[in-house]
């Protein structure tokens, strides 16, 4: 994989890779919570999207009716869609987004959005901070279960035909390292933030900002040098064959093996 233009595909995390919510998750749990209290079951929900399978499953272990846990479900998305609206009235979207959107969109890479948020989340987010909306939404609502299961991702890899190995997946946690690691393909880390830390393996590449993706390459590259000169006409050619790495992983091995 030398660079963007041989990346066949792109899988982008949203919160903390793309935005920020400015806004307190604990209120959520509580209500979310609560509904599943009204089902006779007790759960505390972090991390949130863990702890909504765990609480479905639980309600299916208890003896829970099919339309019981229809129901439960319903009410916890709506609960999570109403305070994901309202939280994104107070969001930050990061200044090399819609950049890095359009500059994929010029190099016709597939892109899609693998988020545990609700899709429609994403694409009002996006809506309101005007960019043009071209790539690929895959939220909670639209999985059985959601990261770092693979589903999503592989409606992602199924609807273009990619080989994962050819596929990029750029994230800030375990979750998307996970969904890298699973299918083979190449982890980037955003670590936009000091305390962003992946807990039990170390990324292929670490970034602070998107815009550094714009020259990233890797691979064996050759030069061919013609000159011509003289009044006769002297020519001569030459052709030299060179290695380009990112300075991030060359680091990263000499800093292994120091160790």
């Amino acid at each position: 994989m030398r660079n963007l233009s041989n990346v066949k595909g792109i899988l982008l995390d949203f919160e903390n890779t793309l935005i920020k919510f400015e806004t307190d998750w604990e209120m959520l749990r509580e209500d979310l919570s609560a509904i599943f209290l009204n089902f006779g079951i007790e759960i505390y929900m972090r991390p949130l999207h863990a702890k909504l399978v765990e609480g479905l499953e639980s309600m299916k272990k208890k003896g829970c009716t099919r339309s019981e846990i229809e129901l439960a479900r319903s009410r916890l998305f709506k609960a999570i869609d109403k305070f994901e609206e309202k939280a994104s009235k107070n969001c930050i979207v990061f200044d090399d987004v819609k950049w890095f959107l359009e500059f994929l969109s010029s190099k016709k890479i597939p892109v899609a959005i693998l988020s545990n948020n609700m899709s429609a989340t994403v694409k009002r987010i996006f809506n309101r901070s005007g960019i043009d909306f071209k790539v690929m939404v895959i939220g909670r609502d639209e999985v059985k279960m959601p990261k770092p299961d693979l589903e999503g991702a592989r409606k992602f890899i199924n609807k273009f035909r990619l080989n994962p190995a050819d596929c990029l997946v750029i994230g800030d946690s375990d979750y998307d390292l996970e969904i890298a690691r699973s299918l083979g393909c190449f982890f980037i880390l955003l670590k936009r933030f000091p305390e962003t830390v992946l807990s039990y393996t170390k990324p292929d590449l670490t970034i602070t900002s998107l815009r550094q993706l714009k020259d990233f390459h890797v691979g064996w590259y050759t030069a061919n040098i013609n000159l011509a000169w003289g009044s006769l006409g002297q020519t001569a050619d030459a052709s030299y064959h060179f290695f380009v790495f990112p300075w991030q992983i060359l680091l990263v091995a000499l800093i292994v093996l120091v160790i």
